[in-house]
């Protein structure tokens, strides 16, 4: 067990591409700095989380009269460009790069990005955990990882008070519960089981759970283990283009 959690600290970044020359996203920029290479930006990105960046080479300003001092060729953003969220303007001095292709989303899919994590897809159609999985590899992706409280609590927002899918189950012969990573609950700290969870072996559904009183609610989010037979939406998570 050790192996395979020291495997996922190990994993190698997706890769960034040039996604169009002369253009800039004006998605939320998270962080913009000075770098005299876009390796250098590459690598800003990366610490910040980014799922894509603008960036300009600096070189042909050297030779104006600028002060570089106040320009800021490298602005990594927490979401990229989608066929839904397409805020790309022209600029002739910046290149948009991104995790993401555009050309590998459904046309029809609504897709939710969560800043600095990933972009996201909630079914319309009732499947099993079987028949859902297939469905997310059929865009690239697979169900959703769950596994931290950043993702759980975005997701819950998403999918609100109904029973859906995630990428959690222990249905292998180890009977380890897993995402759909491979990677094993008992690597990460973070759980969300429902009161007396986890019952048996099955599949894990997120939900939102509300308390209400008479001064106040809280909301936070919750596993529940179904039988993988049910059929229930699911959520997808849209895997980064460039490996």
């Amino acid at each position: 067990m050790t192996n395979r959690c020291f495997k996922i600290t190990r994993k190698t970044a997706p890769k960034f591409k040039l996604i169009r020359r002369n253009s800039r996203s004006t998605e939320f920029i998270l962080s913009q700095k000075l770098f005299s290479n876009i390796e250098q930006c590459q690598k800003f990105a990366r610490l910040k989380n980014a799922l894509a960046f603008n960036f300009y080479s600096i070189d042909n300003l050297k030779n104006a009269n600028i002060n570089l001092e106040d320009q800021h060729n490298c602005q990594v953003l927490g979401c990229p460009e989608t066929h839904i969220r397409n805020s790309l303007v022209s600029d002739e001095k910046f290149s948009y790069y991104s995790l993401y292709s555009r050309h590998k989303m459904r046309v029809n899919d609504t897709i939710k990005c969560i800043p600095r994590v990933g972009l996201f897809v909630k079914s319309k159609e009732f499947e099993n955990y079987t028949n859902a999985q297939a469905e997310c590899i059929k865009i690239h992706g697979k169900m959703a990882n769950v596994i931290s409280a950043e993702r759980s609590n975005e997701l819950s927002d998403y999918v609100g008070d109904k029973l859906t899918y995630v990428g959690l189950s222990n249905r292998d012969k180890d009977r380890l519960w897993k995402n759909e990573f491979d990677e094993p609950l008992s690597c990460f700290d973070y759980r969300a089981w429902d009161i007396g969870e986890p019952t048996s072996r099955g599949c894990v559904t997120l939900t939102k759970l509300t308390i209400n009183s008479s001064t106040s609610s809280i909301s936070f989010p919750v596993w529940k283990v179904i039988s993988c037979s049910q059929l229930l939406p699911f959520i997808c998570e849209i895997l980064p283009s460039f490996n």
